[in-house]
């Protein structure tokens, strides 16, 4: 989600879709073909517009780990993000 946000540019959106897709950070209704398939029309909305149905596409399930992974090396959480969860949980 901060990739898109921070985007400045389309080339830099399309990086992000590629990304994406790759690693599977889509809602589970997206079709891919479909979506490909409108690529360039994709191409032609105001960055505006194409940042928004990005983020509309993302599973937003995956913006957050679960406290039971916190501390799992494959999320790699900061401290920060750490302390973050903590305190949404109220644990000491």
């Amino acid at each position: 989600m901060e990739r898109i946000e921070s985007a400045e540019d389309t080339k830099e959106l399309l990086k992000v879709w590629k990304d994406m897709k790759k690693k599977s950070f889509l809602n589970y209704n997206v079709d891919l073909k479909l979506h490909e398939k409108h690529l360039e029309e994709f191409k032609q909305l105001k960055l505006k517009e194409q940042k928004k149905h990005l983020a509309g596409l993302l599973d937003k399930n995956q913006l957050y780990v679960n406290l039971s992974s916190l501390n799992d090396k494959d999320f790699a959480c900061t401290d920060e993000e750490k302390k973050l969860t903590k305190d949404f949980y109220k644990i000491k």
